[in-house]
């Protein structure tokens, strides 16, 4: 799913005694949005993500171009399953600061993700993704989405904690991702692609996580 770091196969496993790099953790969400990863080379490599996605000369002819060849890693099943899980950390958990807070015409748009706060307040995360047009349709997609992934935290490790304040996940990454996801759905390229009729009268709660 887009983890290139060795991970320790250890009983606290779960409660995150492995650390990834937020560069992963994008990729890992790329995959529960898609149930697909997308290799930057023929031979399936991981451990880079495409910044570049074409390389042109002076005369405008492509010497290189990102062509992904994406491979299924899970099922549609578990990633709707994974889907409703993370749509229901932003509605009743930890994520709920961004409910209804991602917004298009002032209409909301669903969005799903979760926070992250390592051991003494030394790192504050968010990582999740929002629904993107489908310019034939004029509606939402989960297929098309954008995922997200924000970072807070000091270069040499410290805790982000003082007197009065104590930064974690929903605290400190978290109102950053609301501006990206914000900026990112209020975009020309974006907007323009949404019917906004359909998107008004539409119950978003139900929106594919397949386009079916």
């Amino acid at each position: 799913m887009g983890i290139s770091t060795k991970l320790d196969s250890v009983l606290s496993f779960p409660l995150g005694a492995n650390s990834i790099s937020i560069t992963e953790a994008a990729r890992v969400y790329e995959a529960i949005m898609t149930g697909k990863v997308y290799p930057i080379s023929s031979e399936n490599d991981l451990t880079m993500v495409p910044v570049i996605v074409k390389i042109v000369d002076r005369e405008g002819e492509i010497l290189w171009e990102y062509n992904p060849k994406p491979r299924m890693v899970i099922s549609e099943r578990i990633s709707g399953l994974v889907s409703e899980i993370l749509r229901k950390v932003i509605e009743a958990g930890t994520g709920r600061g961004a409910r209804e807070a991602i917004r298009i015409f002032d209409i909301p748009i669903p969005s799903f993700g979760k926070t992250g706060t390592a051991n003494r307040f030394t790192n504050s995360s968010f990582v999740g993704f929002i629904p993107g047009p489908d310019k034939k349709t004029g509606q939402l997609d989960i297929q098309k989405g954008y995922v997200i992934a924000s970072y807070v935290g000091y270069d040499d490790n410290r805790p982000m904690k003082g007197g009065q304040t104590t930064i974690y996940g929903a605290s400190g990454a978290l109102p950053l991702w609301i501006d990206i996801a914000n900026i990112i759905a209020n975009s020309k390229i974006y907007s323009d692609n949404i019917q906004i009729a359909d998107l008004a009268f539409s119950n978003q709660s139900k929106i594919p996580y397949w386009g079916n």
